[in-house]
Formats: structure tokens, C-alpha cells, sequence
């Protein structure tokens, strides 16, 4: 079962287990130590589908959860001399960075995107991977004589995602985050987007 473990190096006593004592509906993803080594921040998935923060105190066990509604974190750290975090979450269908207080949980989204796997650095500065990936909807002919290969009909910095084709209308329909928020928009075989609907996902 996946859980926690703090071991004491040099040291032959067993490892200690912190989570998941007992039948457990989360899964552990990443942890940092806090800079008194008293605490743990642990991204957890939960049983809602959600990936959720955690502030785990050592000593005693005790666990407050910090954020609620993410449904993807990647990557989290400790500030080395604050009691503040750093994490990265996809929001839209783009990765962000936060910082959050670790006891109001005010938090602050970084003015860039593509943030994954942050780190803080002695020096106050940020080090994270910068990803970023165009995404595209692609057709390709099964019938052709000519074996050919995969032709993109929509491409671009936004994302393109889950496209349905409907026969009678000749119309592709699908999810796009060009208007900065998850929405269905319509686009005909010419790539050309037609209509957006205003119907927007949580993240």
C-alpha cells in the first residue's frame, strides 16, 4: 500500500509509516519538509478526484488540508525561510504557479504559465520547468490508397482537446481554452472555429 515513511539514516531502526495507517481513500503524490523538519506539505489525490494540499504535523499526526478543488498538482516545495509554499497546478487546460500562506492560505498565482515542479532556491528564487506544449487535432484518411500521414486541421498555442465529429452537421466539436477557460466551441472540416459555448469547466 502506498504511504509515507520517515527513516533516520545511519540508523537501523525501521522505518516509521505517517500515512495511510489504516484503509485509506487518498493517494500520496509529493511532500516537503517545512524548514523545522516538524511538518510535511503532502499533495494528496482524494477519493472526489481531486488532488488536494495537506499540512502534516509529524509528532503527532495531525493533518489540516490546505487547498480543496485541483484537480492536478505538479510539483510543490517549502520556502526555505518563510512559512509560505510554492506548487504547481493545471488551471484551463495551462499550468500555473501559486504561492500560499501556510496559515491564512492566502494564496497568489505567478504571472506565468507553464510552471511545473517549482523549487525555491536559498537565494529566494524560483526554479521550475517551463512546460509548455501546443496541442492540435489531427485527421488522417483510412480509406486513401496512398498511405498518408496524420494532417493537423487545428493548431496553435491553445489547447484542442476530446474533438467529436458529427456526420450531419459536418461539424467537429470540442474543448478549447483559447478564451482563457475551458469551453466547447464548434469548427467546420476547414479548421475554421465557428462558435463558442459558454460552458466552462471547474479547471
Amino acid at each position: 500500500k502506498k504511504a509515507i515513511y520517515l527513516k533516520k539514516l545511519n540508523s537501523e531502526i525501521p522505518a516509521k509509516r505517517l500515512t495511510c495507517l489504516q484503509n485509506c481513500d487518498y493517494t500520496d503524490e509529493s511532500i516537503a519538509f517545512s524548514p523545522d523538519q516538524k511538518y510535511l506539505v503532502i499533495s494528496r489525490n482524494t477519493e472526489s478526484g481531486h488532488e488536494d494540499i495537506f499540512i502534516h504535523e509529524i509528532s503527532s499526526g495531525i493533518e489540516r488540508r490546505l487547498t480543496s478543488g485541483y484537480l492536478d498538482i505538479r510539483g510543490l516545495d517549502w520556502h526555505p525561510s518563510e512559512n509560505k509554499l510554492i506548487f504547481a497546478a493545471i488551471e484551463h487546460g495551462k499550468r500555473y504557479g501559486f504561492e500560499i500562506d501556510v496559515q491564512s492560505a492566502e494564496l497568489v498565482k505567478l504571472p506565468i504559465s507553464g510552471v511545473s515542479f517549482p523549487q525555491y532556491s536559498d537565494e529566494n528564487t524560483i526554479y521550475y520547468h517551463n512546460w509548455q506544449i501546443d496541442t492540435s487535432i489531427m485527421h488522417v484518411e483510412l480509406d486513401a490508397q496512398v498511405a498518408s500521414s496524420p494532417f493537423p486541421l487545428l493548431q496553435s498555442e491553445f489547447n484542442f482537446r476530446y474533438p467529436n465529429y458529427s456526420i450531419a452537421s459536418k461539424q467537429l466539436a470540442m474543448i478549447s481554452n483559447e478564451s482563457g477557460f475551458d469551453e466547447l466551441w464548434i469548427s467546420g472540416l476547414d479548421g475554421i472555429k465557428t462558435e463558442a459555448y459558454a460552458v466552462k469547466a471547474n479547471h
